[in-house]
């Protein structure tokens, strides 16, 4: 492509920071339009030096880029949505679908690091024959705690997505005040952190409670650990074992207003140090009101995914 076209001036213009609104739509347009722009924009910001040694997803990208993107075309999209371009983050995401992982591929322009996503977890409890084991969960990937199997519309409340939902019912034992869903990912599945890399895990997960309206209390709990998912039960179960041991534990707790029945989305995020091996998810869901008897609750659309920043070599 010849480099005095002008929408070069817009890529430079993007990646100082430059770039009206109108501007970056208009960047946005000409790379949605036009094949070859599209990869003259990548080797214009070396993409390739972005992802690494990651020889498969460099390969993927390269598909992509060698693809039309036509309109009302009929071959199976590889494209993850385009999400738009800001000055405050002015770079193209790639979408590259794994066996059971997302990649997303960010390239932003001012610090010269690039970021990639990784979703690990995108559960909607549409598998009926699921049968979540009482108690804490022995080994990665699976559910466990006060969780039942999956149910459909039941005491008034309809799945927030997809046909189906769990119930955390009562806890067990009946002193603990929380209902609860654990579940443990497995970082040995991910790919081994490059120098300089940083991680972190961003989590959500939508609560119901039928019945009237009422204060409610509902709490996603985040921990790393170094040991494999297997020793996480010993360890999560005694306390002072735990924050002798834990790497970092992370909570967020939402507290619903008596007029806002319904589902509600809570989100909590953790740094993920060097070392760690497991990641623990705990939601639970109490009645604000510790002297109130323990209801159901809901549980649906539980998503995870690992955001990795890594320094770009020059």
């Amino acid at each position: 492509m010849n480099t005095n076209d002008p929408r070069f001036e817009l890529i430079r213009r993007c990646r100082d920071g430059e770039a009206s609104t109108e501007e970056l739509a208009q960047l946005e347009s000409c790379l949605r339009e036009d094949t070859d722009f599209r990869q003259a924009y990548v080797r214009y910001f070396n993409l390739d030096v972005a992802l690494g040694s990651h020889a498969e997803s460099r390969a993927a990208v390269n598909e992509i880029l060698a693809s039309p993107m036509a309109e009302g075309t009929s071959r199976p999209a590889r494209w993850l949505s385009w999400r738009p371009l800001t000055a405050a983050a002015a770079g193209i995401a790639f979408g590259i679908f794994g066996a059971s992982m997302v990649w997303a591929y960010a390239l932003p322009m001012a610090n010269r690091s690039v970021e990639r996503t990784i979703s690990t977890l995108a559960e909607g409890f549409e598998n009926a024959g699921l049968t979540p084991p009482r108690g804490f969960p022995r080994q990665a990937n699976e559910w466990a705690g006060d969780v039942s199997a999956p149910v459909k519309v039941e005491s008034g409340v309809a799945p927030i997505e997809g046909d189906r939902m769990v119930r955390l019912g009562q806890a067990s034992p009946k002193s603990r005040r929380f209902s609860y869903a654990w579940r443990i990912l497995d970082l040995a599945e991910l790919p081994v952190p490059s120098e300089g890399e940083t991680r972190k895990v961003e989590v959500s997960a939508a609560f119901n409670t039928p019945g009237e309206a009422r204060p409610l209390q509902y709490q996603i709990r985040l921990a790393a650990f170094s040991q494999e998912p297997g020793e996480v039960r010993r360890i999560w179960n005694h306390e002072p074992v735990l924050f002798d041991t834990v790497l970092q534990h992370v909570g967020r707790n939402v507290l619903t207003r008596t007029d806002q029945p319904g589902w509600q989305t809570v989100q909590a995020s953790m740094e993920i140090p060097p070392g760690t091996r497991s990641v623990l998810i705990s939601l639970a869901a109490s009645e604000a009101d510790s002297a109130s008897a323990p209801k159901e609750y809901y549980l649906d659309d539980v998503q995870a995914r690992f955001v990795v920043s890594s320094p770009i070599k020059n």
